[in-house]
């Protein structure tokens, strides 16, 4: 668990999770606690915001930091995650 209270291997918010659960997985009951659902959520989650945001890197900035905190230019602690997470790219 982070400091910000994001959990597991996809670092999934609570509030996240139950959204994702209700909202994209139609009223699943994964355990964001579990390895497994948590990936399975975060993947959806991801996805989901592929689809929603202009760019990857946004997309990226909205997982960090939420979908209406992200503007069309990315603020200085997005574009750190941003990098961060582009930079393990090529390993997966």
């Amino acid at each position: 668990m982070s400091s910000a209270g994001a959990i597991g291997v996809m670092q999934v918010m609570p509030g996240t999770a139950r959204w994702v659960n209700r909202v994209l997985l139609g009223g699943a009951s994964l355990n964001v606690r579990l390895a497994h659902d948590n990936i399975k959520m975060g993947v959806s989650y991801m996805r989901y915001l592929l689809s929603i945001m202009p760019t990857q890197d946004q997309a990226l900035a909205a997982y960090y930091s939420g979908p209406r905190n992200v503007g069309s230019k990315l603020h200085r602690y997005q574009r750190v995650y941003v990098k961060a997470v582009n930079a393990h790219v090529s390993r997966f």
